[in-house]
């Protein structure tokens, strides 16, 4: 049997005659790794980013020549942002005893005034993109950030209106 997909535009106009005005975000093609090839024609659309320069493992198992860069990546990204809403929506390496890339991410990002958000916030199960190093509290309410997660809370906190 033959299997038909809904494309980007049709799922767009399916979500709109609900009555739904939200932003909707579309990502990118090769798991959000580059930019669709083809837009959606509407309101409230934003395209969304994965970045990852070591998407399994940090080095030695990421060959990449300077995988602390996500600036080849991000660089795919410069000219569908020059005409829509961006927001990087998925970000992370592979090992939370480093905060570089995603402190590269982040200043990318806030150079170019794109929206962002880093990747995952797993509790502290330490997992491989996990940003968690321990909750606070018991209650799981309060947690503190591993190396990697650093440079998401500053860059948050950084661009944070400030309170009245």
């Amino acid at each position: 049997a033959r299997l038909i997909a809904a494309g980007m535009q049709q799922l767009y106009q399916t979500v709109r005659a609900t009555g739904a005005k939200n932003l909707i975000v579309i990502s990118g093609l090769n798991y959000a790794s580059r930019p669709p090839t083809a837009f959606v024609a509407g309101d409230d659309i934003a395209y969304g980013g994965h970045i990852y320069t070591c998407p399994t493992g940090p080095p030695p198992g990421c060959t990449r020549s300077n995988p602390l860069d996500p600036s080849p990546v991000l660089d795919r990204w410069l000219d569908i942002a020059k005409t829509y809403p961006l927001v990087i929506s998925e970000f992370g390496w592979p090992n939370g005893a480093s905060g570089a890339y995603n402190a590269n991410v982040v200043t990318y990002c806030e150079s170019h005034h794109w929206s962002w958000s880093g990747f995952a916030w797993d509790g502290g199960t330490g997992g491989l993109f996990d940003l968690v190093q321990q909750h606070l509290a018991s209650d799981n309410t309060t947690i503190e950030p591993n190396p990697a997660g650093m440079p998401i809370v500053s860059g948050f906190a950084a661009n944070w209106p400030a309170q009245p």
